[in-house]
């Protein structure tokens, strides 16, 4: 089904940067085969989850698309950046708008065991992301949480 432009609703996603500090900081990208780009954990939220904290829905995504052995520790209970994406094709439905609330975690043990959502995971240096990767929705949140993961290295650094 084609949703027509002037009935195209926003639905809301909850995506997950997560990083490690190899190689000076490091995102965990998976590839969605059914968007053709590079993707993060995370997803919609579900049907009696209205009442569920933001983060604690991306949680529930990262444990169906990672395993339940993939540990994390959010940066904090808020979305460090707020993106849209307009995927062609996502899970049998076409004219999706999605507005995508990117929390921040750091990996803190386990290895991804993917679910048949995403077809591989790779570690890739934050200062070195490939933005041909993604749409250019979608690269506008990547890029915006690399500025936010890049700030926050220098001031480290200091």
């Amino acid at each position: 089904m084609t949703i027509e432009p002037s009935q195209q609703p926003h639905q809301v996603s909850v995506k997950l940067f997560i990083t490690r500090p190899q190689n000076g900081g490091e995102l965990l990208l998976l590839h969605h085969p059914d968007l053709g780009y590079s993707d993060l954990p995370g997803g919609r939220i579900d049907k009696g989850e209205d009442k569920t904290p933001l983060h604690g829905i991306a949680l529930r995504e990262l444990a169906e698309e990672l395993g339940s052995e993939f540990k994390v520790r959010l940066q904090g209970e808020q979305p460090v950046c707020v993106f849209r994406a307009f995927p062609k094709k996502l899970l049998g439905q076409t004219g999706l708008h999605l507005l995508l609330l990117g929390y921040w975690a750091t990996h803190e043990s386990g290895v991804p065991k993917l679910s048949s959502e995403h077809s591989n995971a790779k570690w890739v240096p934050v200062r070195d992301i490939d933005f041909s990767e993604f749409d250019e929705h979608y690269g506008a949140g990547i890029r915006a949480f690399q500025k936010i993961f890049l700030e926050e290295l220098a001031g480290r650094e200091r």
